[in-house]
């Protein structure tokens, strides 16, 4: 899982941020030897509402191999702040994920691109971090730094943590 925040104005429009760090991640992977590239415009419609998982349908942007979405991400804005977050698949669990929510309902299967079936060995956790960075370094010139958490947000973290997994919450009880 990644995530991205950056000021409204850094990159611009949603969209263009959306481009822009979806760039930066095609780099990425192109350093670890994937042939990533960005999903192009599509002449049919978006994909109707669904239960398949996300990965299913490349959406225009998205990161694919082969036509494969390889990496889903999703963006939220808020007070000029622009949140981009996603899954980058390391190994193949998406069939598990759709027998789960559509109660095995057999709906036509595309097989997402997936990490460990990309590369002859699979990065470990620092490879992939130090490509990530290179590849923001290289697209948007940007030199992302590791921080460690303050204590404050470690403490929102477990009260949110707490309220999220309180059954109350989670079933709207």
């Amino acid at each position: 899982t990644y995530s991205v925040a950056v000021g409204e104005r850094a990159l611009g429009s949603p969209r263009t941020a959306y481009a822009a760090i979806n760039r930066s991640l095609v780099a990425a992977l192109r350093h670890l030897g994937v042939d990533a590239r960005l999903q192009p415009r599509s002449s049919t419609h978006a994909s109707a509402p669904s239960l398949a998982p996300c990965f299913r349908d490349p959406a225009e942007g998205e990161v694919v191999v082969e036509g494969r979405k390889l990496i889903g991400s999703a963006q939220f804005r808020d007070r000029g702040v622009i949140l981009q977050h996603g899954s980058l698949l390391i190994d193949d669990d998406q069939r598990i994920i759709g027998d789960l929510l559509t109660g095995g309902a057999d709906e036509e299967e595309v097989a997402p691109a997936v990490l460990s079936s990309l590369l002859s060995r699979l990065p470990c956790w620092r490879e992939l971090v130090d490509a990530i960075a290179l590849g923001f370094r290289e697209t948007l010139g940007v030199d992302p730094q590791e921080a460690m958490l303050t204590s404050e947000e470690i403490t929102r973290a477990a009260d949110l943590r707490a309220r999220y997994e309180d059954p109350a919450w989670v079933w709207r009880l």
